[in-house]
């Protein structure tokens, strides 16, 4: 197994283990949105730093970004934006 499988298993157990922790939550606030990816972003460049060892810089940067990217899909499901009417938040987040 590549280090890059490696650590796109662990990031998948970290967007389970937040989804499992959001899931009574039907709507998420921003700031507690931007608070949870605060953390997976170091979290995730941890995981990064400690298995791929073997990964340049640009593909570590890419990776990370890829992660993420699928992190906040995954789990960011309804952030509630504070200035815009819920009806329209849905369109606003498929962009």
């Amino acid at each position: 197994m590549t280090s890059q499988e490696l650590i796109t298993q662990e990031v998948q157990k970290l967007i389970e283990t937040v989804k499992a922790s959001l899931s009574d939550m039907k709507r998420i606030a921003l700031s507690e949105a931007w608070r949870i990816l605060q953390l997976a972003v170091s979290t995730v460049i941890q995981i990064i730093e400690a298995i791929g060892r073997d990964l340049s810089s640009p593909d570590k940067k890419k990776l990370a970004m890829d992660l993420l990217s699928n992190f906040y899909d995954k789990v960011f499901l309804i952030v509630d934006v504070p200035v815009v009417p819920n009806f329209l938040e849905p369109v606003i987040h498929r962009y």
